[in-house]
């Protein structure tokens, strides 16, 4: 299915579209959650299944998933979404869930999870989530973002920055032999900015990938607060 413009899923009610059986939708935009009384669920879920809005127009945020209500973005079993940008809890008011499982997603611009709402995403079971350019978790500030990334071949990677708390809150959790890469990782950047970043278990790693930037270094607490944690549990 094309469409000429975008999708509303929940706009001021509730509202549940799932793409499965290997069918496809090319579309503008979407929104989950646009009004504050919306609730929107998208499940994309098996293989060949997919949904492009790369044909949008402009880098800026043509997915909004939560951006004044509620969203729910599901991406599993081979499933795929690729998109120019995507919000995860737009405004402050907004909530958005986004959970990527054995599956694809591809930012061609930004992934921003927590912009000035709340954002929470899972990546797990091989998942695959990149942004060709940066990756913010916890935007601006009153934002709350968190970001958990489980098992050895999932891959969570920007070839630019990787920035966590920004101007808001951020998280990212490392699990279970994951390895992130980046071109550089800021913890913690404006004041008000608090991030946290934990790296846990054997082979778990963020790997500092030379790829636009080489002169820009790692920062942790740059004017806000930041903490990394490195560490081994046993399991």
């Amino acid at each position: 299915m094309t469409l000429t413009q975008g999708i509303e899923v929940g706009y001021g009610g509730n509202g549940t579209l799932k793409v499965s059986a290997g069918g496809s939708i090319t579309s503008d935009y979407i929104d989950l959650g646009n009004q504050s009384t919306g609730s929107g669920n998208l499940d994309i879920t098996g293989s060949g299944s997919s949904i492009d809005t790369t044909g949008g127009g402009g880098p800026f945020h043509n997915v909004e998933d939560g951006f004044v209500g509620k969203g729910v973005l599901t991406i599993e079993s081979q499933g795929s979404f690729k998109t120019n940008s995507m919000e995860v809890g737009g405004s402050s008011t907004g909530n958005g869930t986004l959970t990527v499982d054995n599956a694809t997603l591809t930012a061609e611009q930004f992934l921003v999870i927590g912009d000035a709402g709340t954002g929470t995403a899972t990546i797990k079971n091989s998942a695959t989530v990149k942004a060709a350019n940066s990756i913010t978790i916890g935007n601006q500030s009153g934002s709350n973002g968190t970001v958990t990334v489980n098992g050895a071949t999932t891959q969570f990677n920007t070839q630019v920055g990787l920035t966590v708390g920004y101007g808001g809150t951020g998280t990212l959790n490392l699990q279970q032999g994951t390895i992130t890469t980046a071109d550089f990782l800021n913890i913690g950047i404006l004041a008000g900015g608090q991030g946290t970043v934990d790296i846990n278990g054997s082979g778990t790693a963020v790997d500092r990938q030379a790829v636009v930037a080489p002169s820009i270094m790692s920062k942790t607490g740059a004017a806000g607060t930041g903490v990394l944690t490195i560490e081994i549990r046993p399991h």
